[in-house]
């Protein structure tokens, strides 16, 4: 069965499984999902913890020893099984089948990993294991979702935050799950009970946001340019490679410029967003771009963009993250910076 982490705890109140699988790259959920079921299962008697990790020496005998083996320390074991990717091989996806009958009331199985491709959840071997236990993909948490969750950790944590200041840490730590948890605890080991200002956080919060090209592209189309440009930098110091962020906008800009014809042969802007299907909370952030934004600045956008792309194909170019600010600008200042090639051109 597939749930969420935050569900956990619920079904873990309930009883163990005989497996779980946590994928994912969001780290905190993971510490957390994996903690809990450590602490749930020594409360029923697994004292023992055996660690293995899936690499190209792996042999897979390992683990079928570790579940057949007799044990000086208890009769109760808990087996964490790290596969990257949950990729295990054939020999791998061989062995995981036939482990289902091996399970028994006196042990727990965690397979654990990074995140997986689309492909993963649908193998035999996944499948197999899901039916026998839970599945927890692990999501980061963004927009209002992540607003909710701050506010349910202050509270849990007995502090309490201005609205601002909630907006505030939302955007210092947007991607960021666990210096946002790690914050939070800070502020309540200072100020135990209290609620705390906005003032104070701006002057004592480090910037720690891991963003990603799909969070700059929101900024971008609320016109919130120094924060893009923010976001770009960030992108450049963590080795994003600079084809992926011109993908992003490009899929974005041209969408914008099939809406923006349609809302010009006379089609209700809300019409348009239900035909492309803008989810809820982004609704507003491209009504406001497509207000924003004539059919000639689009046009001089995917110009610019389309020059791009065809520097990154010839792996032709110097100085990729200058053209990408001077695109995220465009959002903002398409007119005047058309008169200001990019370097390739």
């Amino acid at each position: 069965m597939k749930i969420y982490a935050n569900q956990l705890p619920q079904q873990l109140n309930k009883g163990l499984s005989a497996v779980y699988l946590i994928f994912g790259d969001e780290p905190l959920q993971k510490i957390e999902s994996m903690d809990a079921i450590r602490q749930a299962s020594r409360q029923q008697g697994f004292d023992e913890r055996i660690s293995l990790t899936v690499d190209p020496q792996f042999d897979w005998n390992e683990l079928f020893g570790a579940f057949n083996s007799l044990s000086l320390f208890s009769s109760k074991k808990l087996i964490e099984l790290e596969i990257d990717k949950g990729k295990p091989g054939q020999q791998g996806s061989k062995a995981l089948n036939e482990l289902v009958s091996l399970f028994n009331p006196d042990t727990i199985l965690v397979i654990h990993g990074g995140k997986v491709d689309a492909g993963v959840p649908k193998t035999k071997w996944f499948k197999t294991l899901e039916s026998a236990g839970l599945y927890i993909p692990l999501y980061n948490i963004d927009g209002e979702h992540f607003i909710r969750w701050i506010n349910q950790r202050c509270q849990q944590a007995g502090i309490s935050l201005e609205p601002d200041g909630t907006r505030l840490l939302a955007s210092f730590y947007s991607g960021n799950l666990l210096a946002a948890s790690q914050e939070i605890e800070k502020l309540a080991i200072g100020y135990p009970g209290q609620r705390i200002g906005t003032g104070y956080l701006q002057s004592v919060i480090l910037n720690q946001s891991k963003f990603n090209a799909f969070t700059l592209v929101d900024e971008l189309l609320a016109g919130n340019l120094q924060q893009a440009v923010n976001i770009l930098i960030s992108l450049q110091q963590e080795g994003i490679e600079p084809h992926i962020i011109n993908w992003a906008l490009t899929r974005e800009v041209l969408q914008l410029v099939e809406m923006k014809s349609l809302i010009l042969s006379g089609m209700a802007v809300s019409q348009v967003l239900q035909q492309f299907k803008v989810w809820s909370n982004r609704q507003s952030l491209v009504s406001g771009a497509l207000s924003r934004l004539s059919m000639p600045q689009l046009d001089i956008m995917v110009k610019d963009l389309n020059t791009l792309d065809n520097a990154f194909k010839s792996f032709n170019h110097p100085q990729p993250y200058t053209d990408l600010c001077h695109v995220c600008l465009s959002f903002g200042f398409a007119d005047q910076l058309a008169a200001y090639p990019l370097l390739m051109d």
